[in-house]
C-alpha cells in the first residue's frame, strides 16, 4: 500500500501534477470568513485564496508539489516521493494564511485516524503528518494533539520557521515528538533566515544563499494570470 502523507496547510487547488496522488482530505477551518467558502468545516479542502501575502499564498499546493509532483512525465518538476498519496487538510485561511490552534489540533488528530466530533472518520489515515508553518510561542493544545497522533503511530514533521531564531520557542516545530526541519542554502549550510538551535533534527534544501530568483525551490503553483493556469514557482 502507498504511504499517505497529510499536508495540513492552506488546502489544495486542482493541478495535473497532483491529481493522481490525492486521497480525500478535509477543511477544518471553523471561521467562515477565514474559509471564504460560505461555510465552516466541510469535506472540501479547496484553497479559495490567492497567491498573495495577504491571502493563503496557495501554500498548501506549493508544499504538496515539493512532496509529490508527478515524475517522468516530461512536464514541470518531480516531487521528492514518486509513490506516496497526499491528503490535503485545510487549516490556514485566506487572511494571511492564519489558522486557529483548535482547528489545527483537531486536524492533526483526524489525520492520524483519531475521531473528531462532528467530522466523519478518516478512511485513509496518514502515516506522516506535515506541518509547514508555525509561529512563536508554545501550545498545549497542539502538544496534546501531536502526542495523540504519535501514539497512534503517525510521524509528525514541521518546518522550523523562517525568523532566524531558536526553534525551541516556536510551535509546532518546537513541540515534543515533532521532527523539526531547518532550511539549508545551496552549499549545504543553514540558511540565514532559518530558525536554529539544538531542537533542529534535520536540514532540507531551502535556498537563500544568494538573491537570485532561481535560488529557491521550484514547485507547483496556480497562476491564472500566466500563459497557463498551471505553472511552477520559485520561493
Amino acid at each position: 500500500p502507498h504511504v499517505v502523507v497529510a499536508v495540513i496547510d492552506s488546502g489544495m487547488r486542482p493541478h495535473p501534477e497532483l491529481a493522481a496522488r490525492l486521497v480525500p482530505g478535509y477543511d477544518f477551518i471553523t471561521d467562515p470568513q477565514s474559509a471564504d467558502d460560505g461555510d465552516g468545516r466541510d469535506a472540501d479542502p479547496t484553497d479559495t485564496g490567492a497567491l498573495a501575502a495577504g491571502s493563503s499564498g496557495l501554500h498548501g499546493l506549493h508544499v504538496s508539489g515539493i512532496l509529490g509532483a508527478q515524475a517522468n512525465n516530461q512536464t514541470g518538476i518531480a516531487g521528492i516521493d514518486w509513490n506516496c498519496r497526499i491528503q490535503p487538510i485545510r487549516v490556514l485561511g485566506v487572511r494571511g494564511a492564519a489558522g486557529r490552534d483548535s482547528d489545527i489540533a483537531e486536524a492533526i488528530r483526524w489525520a492520524a485516524g483519531l475521531p473528531v466530533a462532528g467530522v466523519p472518520d478518516n478512511q485513509t489515515p496518514a502515516a506522516i503528518i506535515n506541518l509547514s508553518f508555525g509561529g512563536p510561542g508554545g501550545s498545549q493544545l497542539l502538544q496534546e494533539a501531536v502526542a495523540a497522533a504519535v501514539a497512534r503511530g503517525a510521524v509528525v514533521v514541521a518546518s522550523a520557521g523562517n525568523d532566524a531564531t531558536d526553534v525551541a520557542s516556536y510551535a509546532p516545530a518546537g513541540l515534543d515528538q515533532v521532527i523539526a526541519v531547518g532550511a539549508a542554502h545551496e552549499l549545504g549550510g543553514l540558511a540565514g533566515y532559518s530558525n536554529f538551535g539544538p531542537r533542529i533534527d534535520l536540514l532540507a534544501p531551502g535556498g537563500g544563499l544568494t538573491d537570485l530568483p532561481d535560488s529557491g525551490i521550484l514547485s507547483t503553483m496556480y497562476l491564472p494570470a500566466q500563459r497557463s493556469p498551471w505553472d511552477y514557482l520559485v520561493v
